[in-house]
Parts: C-alpha cells; sequence; structure tokens
C-alpha cells in the first residue's frame, strides 16, 4: 500500500470512531430529552427558583396556650399576611395575671408558620419565639419559648393550640 492509502485508511478509522462516539453522545442526549426530568427528580419536585406558596393563615384565631410557670390559658391573634409575611396582635389570658398582649411579626411557609410575638413584661425585649408544629388552614399548633426576659421566664416555655374564627 502507498503513503497515500495509507493516509485515506487512517482517515477512515478517524471519521468511524468520531461518528461512532457522535451517535453515542446523540444517543444519550436523547434518552435525556425523552425524560421530562434531566436530574431524575420527579415532576412534583419544586424547582430551586420557586417555593411552594405559603399557607393561608390571614384572619382571626382563637385557641388555647399552656405556659411553665402561668399555667392554662386562653390565646387569641389577629393575622395580616403579605406572601410569606405575617404580622398583627395578639393576646393571651391567665386566671389571676394581667393579660398579656402586644404585636407580632413571623413568616409562613408551604408546612409552618414561625412567630415572634412581642410582649410588655419586659419592656417590650421580652418576647415569645414560636415555631408551628402543625401549621395549616385549619389549625396552628406548637411549641414556644420566652427569649430575653427577666429571670423568671428564662429558659421557660410552652404550647399554644389555636383554630380559625368563624368568618363574620
Amino acid at each position: 500500500m502507498n503513503v497515500s492509502g495509507s493516509k485515506f485508511k487512517r482517515s477512515s478509522v478517524a471519521i468511524a470512531i468520531a461518528l461512532l462516539f457522535g451517535l453515542v453522545g446523540l444517543s444519550a442526549r436523547s434518552t435525556f430529552a425523552q425524560d421530562a426530568s434531566t436530574d431524575g427528580v420527579g415532576t412534583d419536585a419544586v424547582s430551586p427558583d420557586r417555593l411552594p406558596l405559603p399557607i393561608n393563615v390571614a384572619g382571626g384565631w382563637t385557641g388555647t396556650i399552656t405556659d411553665d410557670d402561668l399555667g392554662a390559658g386562653d390565646f387569641s391573634i389577629t393575622i395580616s399576611q403579605t406572601n410569606r409575611k405575617l404580622s398583627g396582635g395578639w393576646m393571651a389570658t391567665f386566671t389571676n395575671q394581667a393579660p398579656l398582649l402586644n404585636k407580632f411579626d413571623g413568616r409562613a411557609s408551604a408546612r409552618e408558620v414561625v412567630l415572634r410575638l412581642d410582649n410588655d413584661v419586659d419592656r417590650k425585649a421580652c418576647r415569645l419565639a414560636f415555631h408551628s408544629i402543625i401549621a395549616n388552614r385549619t389549625e396552628i399548633s406548637g411549641k414556644y419559648i420566652w427569649v430575653d426576659c427577666k429571670p423568671q421566664f428564662k429558659g421557660r416555655g410552652g404550647s399554644i393550640e389555636i383554630t380559625p374564627l368563624p368568618p363574620v
């Protein structure tokens, strides 16, 4: 075989190898194209740039509060909601105790409610940090701890269970 025949043979082998790799790559891409999800995650998964909508908890709620120190009482809260942000006012009443009341702020996600309930017990620095265990349109319940309060409340907490007031 002469030099030009040898070059032709090497070129043909190189082209065949390139075509083979090209077909394998094309086949893999078309397999992904047929799958609705290129990362193996089902179509029900949430895209990182789009969070699920928060629970709608706007309105009046009422129920009970059980405090480690103050005992059982009544709890009411009125929630204003703008997207995930929550705000409004709250009140807790216990036997033989002046009512606890003030404003609050917080946030809602698709599955939880977190609130910072300001309190007048200790010059407005004292507050309840609430985190829901159950949160949906018909019930919110969870635990709280007292934060930045006088020593009698330090490290103490309790629970809150509320349901929405009927529409007026």
